[in-house]
């Protein structure tokens, strides 16, 4: 193989190869076999590949930590947060609920070492009415990383949905076009919406989709529409 800012991927220990996507960042190789999940052949400057092997429960960790608050009143805020990384085979995810005075910790999970685990994407889902936040390229080495303090906006919108085919990323694209923050509410996995409150968001607006479903809305849900628009709100 001639060097390349490319990796090839064996299942089954060198038999056959796949080139994947994972490239390279490192200025001291040019590419690199992966002969399976724990063997890395690295094609060095020189232009002589070299085996490395790597235990991934012997690799080193360290912890991600912060605290979420309120950007005006700095008082702490609830929030789930997702923090993820790729490997060349699969992505890792790690699930943290802020405790009760808005801190969190992802304690000994894997330094990023690219092209092997990627840099961490953080996803931060506040309580109502606070805005959604991603913080992307969080790059761990040994030392750990201790976040600045996350300071969340009240949210312009609040998005409710019956998401069980991922439409929300439709929403979040074109209301980050829009320059708006958003709050974003399934009803799949988190039941029915407190949607009387979107009068508390910025623009005072809530917008609902039913993703796939083809069903007439029940009682309840027709009822909790009501509330929104009885309470102020505008409802898309």
């Amino acid at each position: 193989l001639m060097p390349s800012l490319s990796m090839y991927l064996s299942k089954d220990y060198g038999g056959s190869w796949a080139l994947i996507k994972c490239g390279l960042q490192s200025s001291l190789n040019y590419g690199a076999l992966i002969i399976d999940s724990t063997t890395v052949l690295v094609l060095q400057s020189d232009g002589i590949y070299k085996l490395h092997v790597v235990y991934p429960d012997k690799h080193l960790k360290a912890s991600i930590n912060g605290i979420v608050t309120d950007s005006l009143s700095i008082q702490h805020i609830q929030a789930d947060l997702y923090l993820t990384a790729t490997t060349c085979e699969s992505t890792m995810t790690y699930f943290k609920h802020t405790d009760s005075v808005g801190s969190f910790l992802f304690d000994s999970i894997p330094i990023s070492v690219p092209p092997i685990i990627s840099n961490y994407n953080l996803e931060i889902s506040p309580e109502i009415p606070f805005a959604y936040l991603n913080i992307s390229s969080l790059h761990l080495d040994s030392s750990g990383i201790t976040l600045p303090p996350i300071k969340l906006p009240t949210a312009d919108v609040f998005v409710v949905g019956d998401d069980s085919g991922n439409f929300r990323k439709y929403y979040e694209a074109a209301l980050d076009s829009l320059g708006l923050s958003y709050n974003i509410w399934n009803t799949v996995t988190e039941g029915v919406a407190p949607v009387g409150r979107g009068i508390e968001f910025g623009k005072h607006s809530v917008i609902y989709f039913t993703g796939n479903r083809h069903t007439p809305l029940d009682s309840i849900t027709i009822e909790n529409l009501e509330s929104c628009l009885n309470a102020g709100s505008n409802l898309f």
